[in-house]
């Protein structure tokens, strides 16, 4: 949302603290999986062993998902 020059938008500071804070979160656990398939991500890297580290970094993502919708009921009304 653009804002006047000299102004900021509400609660901008926190928000971006917290994009800091998931994007450093993020970048370790995809640095860990790299780590686990002994892949360096990057340029350098193959597209395959790029894409295997996003694959699994999914796959983890579902599971996570799964286990967390499992363990709540769902209330339809």
């Amino acid at each position: 949302m653009p804002t006047e020059p000299g102004r900021e938008r509400p609660g901008a500071r926190f928000l971006d603290h917290e994009t800091e804070d998931a994007q450093a979160w993020w970048n370790a656990w995809k640095e860990r999986i790299a780590s686990e398939f002994g892949v360096i991500p990057g340029p350098e890297a193959t597209a395959r062993a790029n894409g295997s580290i996003g694959g699994e970094m999914t796959k983890r993502m579902v599971g996570l998902a799964e286990a967390n919708l499992s363990e709540q009921p769902i209330d339809w009304d």
